[in-house]
């Protein structure tokens, strides 16, 4: 009886000790998984702030420019409006990727530079306006035009 009950005492220390590599193994498994995971969140999250401009079409850069801040109604947009040099009747509305708080307000005078990029949304315009997106990478308001 006692070499029985020995025996089953070593098969049940054996499976214990089984579960419990299986169990490490299975925790070790998670945590890789979890490791990789979170990998793929940073490379998604780094990768989408990338992405708002990658699709983007590149038109030109833009140095000093000076404009108005106003906002359009129509497609819920902040712009800066500048009138173009040696003209009577041309103008460009910049539409910011992002602006500051501090400019969005109505008839604020900025000198700003940045990257132009094609527009990805429609829009109505009078004769000689053009209209682009611009990913601003420096703005200051200024007194007066």
């Amino acid at each position: 009886m006692k070499k029985i009950l020995n025996c089953d005492m070593k098969f049940l220390l054996m499976l214990f000790k089984s579960r419990m590599r299986m169990k490490k193994k299975i925790f070790v498994f998670a945590l890789m998984l979890m490791a990789v995971g979170m990998s793929l969140t940073v490379v998604s999250c780094s990768s989408n702030e990338e992405d708002e401009t990658s699709k983007l079409i590149t038109i030109r850069e833009v140095q000093s420019e000076v404009g108005v801040v106003y906002f359009d109604e129509s497609v819920g947009k902040w712009y800066i409006y500048c009138v173009q040099d040696g003209t009577v009747d041309s103008a460009i509305m910049y539409f910011p990727l992002q602006i500051e708080e501090d400019v969005k307000n109505i008839g604020t005078y900025v000198r700003f530079s940045g990257k132009v990029y094609k527009p990805d949304f429609p829009k109505t315009l009078p004769a000689g306006t053009s209209y682009y997106l611009i990913d601003i990478n420096c703005i200051e308001i200024v007194e007066s035009i």
